[in-house]
């Protein structure tokens, strides 16, 4: 019987697709391992050597790109990318881009529909290495709506912000891209979402000082972003917060999307997510989003410019529940309704595939033993994290706290 081993890297964002695809193998009977890229890189490598033959992993990951280098590695694994984040703009196309060997002639990939697929093609990715499956993440949101659904008193609006790059300034930017023409964008896209965070805080802070008896907000951070560096910002911008603004990383955002009765983001999927589940979403445009950063699918969503927009968006939509929803529209999402059969479907027979001589590409000695170096650095690095998080030492850096608040949460790192 064949042995998957599933990695994640955001518990918030992966974790619960994984967690339904182990329960599901695990029912046909297959053996299923899953462990977090950012803290169990030693168990990931014990599974690998000695208990998994399919390993899943959520994107480009160097720790398992490294590992796949290994000659002797390729010969008994079958290495399968979900490609997790298939959104592409002017200004990711670069990054998102299969680069080495290994993730062009061995990995096998998951794509939504034909536009990533045709993306990975054009990237030298073989086509017979490619299933597309649409995207398994929306099919389970269908799956679950209406199940987590909670009662409350007042209407509530999630805000689900792209605002990692925010929180980052231009010393960490161009130590992360080395491109020119990259940095100049990245620091543009720093420049705009430090700018639409002020004004989105400052904006419901102003409308639910107004409408407080009927509304409340939630404010779901991006899973690398603590709540503490919100707060932090609100300080310095010297913001008033009503206690009906909730700033949590309680649960996922599924469920947020679920128990809300509309979304406010500026350019995140959740927008997407939203529109599936028939809930009113708007994209909150102050300032104007970046051209580089603007992407087809965001053109179906209401442009909000301004407080008034924004309060007549809300409460346009408390009053009327007319709402046009046309899932024609979302095709970057394909398949939605047999996504997670799909996935499941793809990775058994992934699994069952023989590894063709063809693809078992040699590596010399040179770059096998620079891959053993980087995974040792990686397990150091590793170690590292786990004492972090074990001794919570991640508070005391309001920088990092995000990505081990996210994964303190999450119970997998105790099984």
């Amino acid at each position: 019987m064949k042995g998957f081993l599933l990695t994640y890297e955001h518990a918030d964002r992966e974790l619960p697709l994984l967690e339904y695809l182990k329960t599901n193998l695990e029912k046909d009977g297959y053996k299923v391992k899953l462990y977090g890229l950012l803290f169990q890189n030693l168990k990931i490598l014990f599974s690998t050597l000695f208990e998994s033959n399919v390993i899943v992993f959520p994107s480009k990951n160097k720790f398992l790109e490294s590992l796949g280098e290994i000659n002797f590695i390729r010969k008994k694994n079958i290495f399968i990318c979900l490609n997790f984040e298939q959104v592409l703009s002017d200004f990711n196309v670069q990054q998102k881009a299969p680069e080495t060997n290994f993730l062009k002639k061995f990995a096998y990939h998951f794509a939504w529909s034909n536009e990533f697929k045709k993306f990975l093609i054009d990237n030298n990715v073989s086509r017979d290495k490619i299933f597309i499956t649409g995207k398994p993440s929306a099919g389970l949101t269908l799956k679950c709506k209406n199940k987590s659904q909670t009662k409350r008193e007042k209407k509530r609006i999630l805000i689900t912000l792209t605002c990692l790059h925010g929180f980052k300034n231009k010393e960490i930017i161009n130590k992360e891209i080395k491109n020119i023409t990259l940095q100049k964008k990245a620091n543009e896209r720093y420049k705009y979402t430090k700018e639409n965070l002020k004004n989105t805080l400052k904006i419901i802070s102003s409308i639910n000082d107004k409408f407080n008896q009927d509304i409340e907000f939630i404010v779901r951070p991006h899973p690398s972003v603590s709540i503490s560096q919100y707060f932090s910002l609100i300080k310095k911008n010297k913001l008033s917060i009503n206690k009906n603004i909730k700033f949590t990383k309680e649960f996922d955002t599924n469920y947020w999307i679920q128990n809300s009765d509309y979304i406010l983001s500026n350019y995140s999927t959740t927008l997407i997510d939203a529109y599936i589940l028939k809930k009113p979403a708007g994209r909150i445009n102050i300032p104007k989003l970046p051209s580089f950063l603007e992407t087809n699918w965001l053109k179906s969503f209401p442009v909000l410019n301004s407080q008034k927009d924004i309060e007549n968006f809300i409460f346009n939509n408390l009053e009327n529940y007319d709402y046009i929803y046309d899932y024609s529209n979302v095709p970057l999402y394909g398949d939605i309704s047999s996504s997670l059969e799909n996935t499941k479907k793809f990775l058994i027979y992934v699994s069952n595939k023989k590894i063709s001589k063809s693809s078992i590409y040699k590596n010399s000695f040179v770059k096998q033993f620079y891959s053993l170096i980087f995974l040792n650095l990686k397990l150091i690095q590793n170690l590292k994290r786990i004492i972090i998080l074990k001794l919570s030492l991640y508070k005391f850096n309001k920088n990092f706290s995000g990505i081990y608040s996210d994964y303190r949460s999450s119970k997998i790192l105790n099984k």
